[in-house]
């Protein structure tokens, strides 16, 4: 780890008392490093002989974002991040970023699952079974779905937007659930099962937002945006934390 401070004195400028409330932010960053695949002992490191951490500038830039702005010193530690957010722009996508990540790892344990239920239940042919919930929900296939938002990758669901995602997990556990509830078994029970959920999802966007689900906006693939926010954060190791911090 580069330029560090310690955890003691970043907790005693943001106006933290509690030991037990700083920690739980520095968990909570130690949580979205590790989620941006940013090596966490670099930047976040434990010394249990003096008792606290040792902070690379990105993790306190990361922890006073994440602190309360209830806290008077909290926002003017902020307010003196700003100029770091207008060196490298894209953290002002951090957050954002970070919500899109957990959401597309619980839509992947949620396809799991679901992957899982239905390979219990008899069904023979995988691909089929994904494909009716993008028919259901899109009115296309998974590739047509591709060509049509004109995507570089053939990965669509690196692509979405928290909205659609969220969308997506629903799908998922809708169709879950469902099965279970109507003990479906079978490739075309299944597959039914799975279309229907879409289809219900399609209808309720198309009635509250007066749009398709295949129109939705598309973001930056989570994979780039993913390598420029670690860029940027190991950017922020190399310059002087703000002066509020050095006093």
């Amino acid at each position: 780890m580069s330029a560090i401070i310690a955890s003691n004195y970043l907790k005693e400028k943001l106006g933290y008392k509690s030991s037990s409330s700083f920690q739980a932010l520095i968990h909570k960053a130690h949580q979205e490093f590790a989620l941006l695949e940013q090596p966490v002992q670099r930047e976040i490191d434990y010394l249990p002989n003096n008792n606290h951490f040792e902070l690379s500038h990105s993790a306190v830039y990361l922890i006073t974002q994440l602190a309360q702005d209830s806290k008077p010193q909290v926002v003017a530690v902020k307010e003196a991040f700003n100029q770091y957010s207008k060196d490298y722009p894209v953290l002002k996508k951090l957050f954002a970023t970070i919500h899109r990540l957990k959401l597309r790892d619980m839509l992947s344990d949620a396809n799991r699952s679901l992957s899982g239920l239905v390979h219990e239940r008899n069904l023979v042919d995988f691909v089929s079974f994904n494909q009716a919930s993008y028919l259901g929900l899109y009115n296309m296939l998974d590739w047509e779905l591709v060509q049509h938002r004109k995507l570089e990758k053939d990965e669509p669901l690196e692509y979405m937007s928290v909205m659609e995602l969220t969308i997506q997990l629903l799908r998922s556990n809708t169709t879950y659930e469902t099965i279970l509830l109507q003990n479906e078994t079978g490739q075309l029970k299944l597959e039914h099962c799975h279309i229907n959920a879409a289809r219900l999802l399609r209808t309720y966007i198309e009635n509250q937002h007066g749009i398709t689900p295949e129109s939705f906006a598309q973001e930056t693939f989570l994979e780039e945006l993913k390598t420029d926010m670690r860029n940027a954060l190991k950017a922020l190791n190399t310059l002087e934390l703000p002066e509020i911090l050095m006093l």
